[in-house]
C-alpha cells in the first residue's frame, strides 16, 4: 500500500475530477496526498516524475483529457508520458462529458 499518493493538477475540471479518486485511494490505504500544481507551458511530465522519485510516491492519481492525436486518443500526451516513465503505479481518471464541458 502506498504511504504517499501524488495528485498532479493543472487546475482544469478534468484534473479536479481526479481529486475525488485520489481522496478515495488515500482513505482506503491510509496514505497522505501530495498535491503538485503543474503548468502546461513547462514540462509537466518531468515535474511529476521528478517529484515522484524524490518524495518516494507510491502512486500517482491524475486526470486525463484524452487528446493528443491518434496514438494518444485514449490518454493524453502528459498522461501517456507519465505512465511510460513513472517509478510507481499510475491511476488515470478519464474525463467525463461533463468535465470536458466545464473546461471549455
Amino acid at each position: 500500500m502506498p504511504s504517499r499518493i501524488m495528485y498532479p493538477t493543472d487546475g482544469s475540471a478534468v484534473a479536479e475530477h481526479a481529486l475525488d479518486w485520489a481522496i478515495d485511494q488515500a482513505k482506503a490505504t491510509g496514505s497522505e496526498i501530495l498535491v503538485l500544481h503543474v503548468i502546461e507551458d513547462g514540462n509537466p511530465c518531468q515535474e511529476i516524475i521528478d517529484l515522484a522519485k524524490s518524495t518516494e510516491v507510491g502512486m500517482i492519481v491524475m486526470g486525463t483529457h484524452g487528446t493528443g492525436g491518434l496514438p494518444r486518443a485514449l490518454l493524453g500526451s502528459v498522461a501517456d508520458r507519465v505512465i511510460r516513465t513513472s517509478p510507481c503505479p499510475v491511476l488515470l481518471v478519464p474525463a467525463t462529458a461533463e468535465t470536458v464541458k466545464d473546461d471549455r
